[in-house]
């Protein structure tokens, strides 16, 4: 594990730990990871705090779409990342997609997460040409 990220058995920025300040879990703002609850918002609040994302393993998050639009360290811990299945004609009119990056996504990383859905395609990335 490297120095400053923690793993799922600490309680990320509400836990009161000396290394809680490096990160923050979906849980800090308010996410419950049954599976069924919607943990769009707290989600979408963890990635934009700036600092890594631990998620608890064994959870599910269950989001609607999610935009990266800056850099991101996601440690997954083995948690899933799930959204709900949508039809070929939703996907091809511009519907709910798991994750996007835009252009202003860079330095993106992405460790131990599983993402599920049934959807054709879970995670779409702006196009152009840049460095990775």
């Amino acid at each position: 594990m490297e120095q400053g990220i923690a793993d799922a058995n600490n309680s990320g920025s509400g836990g009161g730990t000396s290394v809680a300040v490096y990160y923050v879990t979906p849980e800090d703002y308010g996410a419950v990871g049954d599976g069924t609850t919607n943990d769009t918002n707290a989600m979408s609040q963890a990635f934009n705090s700036g600092k890594p994302v631990v998620l608890t393993q064994g959870k599910t998050y269950f989001v609607q779409q999610l935009t990266v639009t800056h850099p991101l360290l996601l440690i997954g811990n083995n948690a899933t990342i799930a959204t709900r299945s949508i039809t070929v004609e939703e996907y091809n009119n511009g519907g709910q997609r798991m994750l996007i990056f835009d252009d202003s996504a860079t330095n993106v990383i992405i460790r131990d997460v599983n993402f599920y859905t049934t959807a054709d395609q879970t995670i779409y990335g702006a196009h152009g040409d840049r460095d990775a």
